[in-house]
């Protein structure tokens, strides 16, 4: 190798390094738009224990409740918050199983129908493009798969303005909220496919809790494009546990000097493949 070849080598094998050691910095905005579709496969399983207990007792009896849902379709973006998150979408249902309390719903009802979701801070409601009536027990499995805009974004959970490599770690701030205090990490793991869509591993842990007797974590990992304008996470998924253990009013002759706890465990998947 000639001398102006092997500086040359040199100074790029330089810059090679020196990036790799000062990582990149990763657009954690991604804003839904209006318009555009995805195939969405989702599903979800939530099992609590609760009981309710004299303050003179070590123990009593525990009822368990456990529910799961899983649908699958074709979303279509209506509106957006000014934060990017969905606020109104149309869902063609292809799939949609489940089961509340032991009870199985009749999967048959929504399949091939469209359902049209509007979501605020505080609520989400559903109905049905061209009319007709949404079972009790099927709604209250679509409140499960498809929550309340909580008026946060990706960037607000996890995003950093510093340069990331494979390995790093950060810390995520968030300030305390109704006497509730939060804290977490976050991660990035390595780069992987998904759909042919080269992503970002990222993996974050949030724990949350307060005075009351409240202890939740969650942890999440998802999958997130490289190049920002293929979109959002494509998969998601979340386990996350929540505690609780306080004592009921005390003003109510039938509460007073009873103790409430609830163990709950909640597990979450999502895969996104957009489709325009």
């Amino acid at each position: 190798m000639n001398k102006v070849l092997a500086t040359a080598f040199f100074v790029g094998f330089s810059f090679v390094l020196l990036a790799g050691e000062q990582g990149e910095k990763i657009d954690f905005f991604r804003p839904a738009e209006t318009g555009r579709t995805c195939h969405v496969k989702a599903s979800i399983r939530s099992s609590c224990r609760f009981s309710v207990r004299s303050s003179a007792a070590a123990k009593a009896p525990e009822k368990l409740e456990e529910s799961a849902a899983s649908i699958a379709g074709v979303m279509k973006v209506l509106e957006c918050s000014d934060k990017g998150n969905p606020l109104a979408f149309e869902f063609a249902v292809e799939s949609f199983s489940g089961n509340s309390h032991g009870n199985a719903v009749n999967s048959k009802v929504l399949a091939g129908k469209t359902l049209l979701v509007k979501k605020t801070l505080s609520n989400v409601s559903f109905s049905l493009v061209g009319g007709g009536d949404i079972p009790v027990p099927d709604e209250d499995l679509l409140r499960m798969l498809f929550q309340p805009d909580d008026g946060l974004c990706l960037k607000d959970i996890i995003g950093t303005d510093n340069p990331l490599k494979t390995g790093d770690s950060w810390t995520l701030s968030h300030d305390a909220k109704d006497g509730i205090s939060f804290s977490g990490t976050a991660s990035l793991k390595n780069k992987e496919k998904f759909s042919e869509t080269e992503c970002w591993r990222i993996e974050y842990t949030i724990s949350a809790s307060d005075a009351k007797g409240l202890a939740s974590e969650a942890s999440t990992e998802i999958l997130l494009p490289v190049e920002k304008k293929k979109g959002g996470p494509l998969r998601i998924k979340s386990k996350q546990k929540r505690k609780i253990e306080k004592a009921l009013p005390a003003e109510n002759p039938i509460t007073a000097g009873s103790i409430l706890n609830i163990d709950e465990s909640v597990e979450f998947h999502a895969e996104v493949v957009p489709l325009s």
